[in-house]
């Protein structure tokens, strides 16, 4: 399912960067998408990453993977985003690991670099968000455990709450 999703991702985002774009020779160039993950230290993570890579090589799209070495590392991360952004990609897809504080990514806006959220929503910049309703999957989630325990006490354990997601 998930790689789906990112399959449709990447269509898109290619899609969108070969609409229009200059004259015939310049759209046969290959098109470079960044995509600056949380971390690569799940199975989550690395499933979007094989995802990415089917994607791209479906759609015959460059991709750059990048992340920091956790996903609490918001510095690492806005330091990678500031290379990324540096470099002039096409497009920018990104999982902030602070929904807060993703300030770096401003500077892409200002260089008409095309941004996208995948997984996690930034609320700061209004960026097409690839992903799941995660409040609704809360929702499902919570039904399943009342009709399965009926009644007592639940634990929630979350990640990080600097992450759009998890508070979702």
């Amino acid at each position: 399912m998930r790689r789906h999703a990112i399959k449709i991702a990447v269509l898109l985002l290619a899609a969108l960067l070969l609409a229009g774009c200059g004259s015939e020779e310049q759209t046969q160039e290959k098109r470079t998408i960044c995509v600056v993950l949380k971390a690569m230290d799940s199975v989550h993570w690395l499933s979007v990453e094989d995802g990415l890579k089917s994607a791209a090589n479906d759609y015959g799209v460059s991709v750059n993977i990048l992340w920091p070495s956790h996903e609490d590392d918001v510095e690492a991360q806005n330091t990678i985003l500031q290379d990324v952004i540096d470099s002039e990609p096409d497009a920018i897809a990104v999982s902030p690991c602070d929904s807060d504080g993703a300030d770096v990514l401003g500077l892409a806006a200002r260089e008409d670099i095309p941004c996208f959220y995948i997984d996690t929503v930034a609320d700061r910049f209004d960026f097409p968000y690839i992903g799941a309703n995660n409040q609704q999957i809360g929702g499902l989630a919570a039904k399943a455990l009342d009709r399965k325990l009926g009644s007592g006490k639940v634990a929630v354990i979350t990640g990080s709450r600097r992450q759009s997601t998890h508070e979702e």
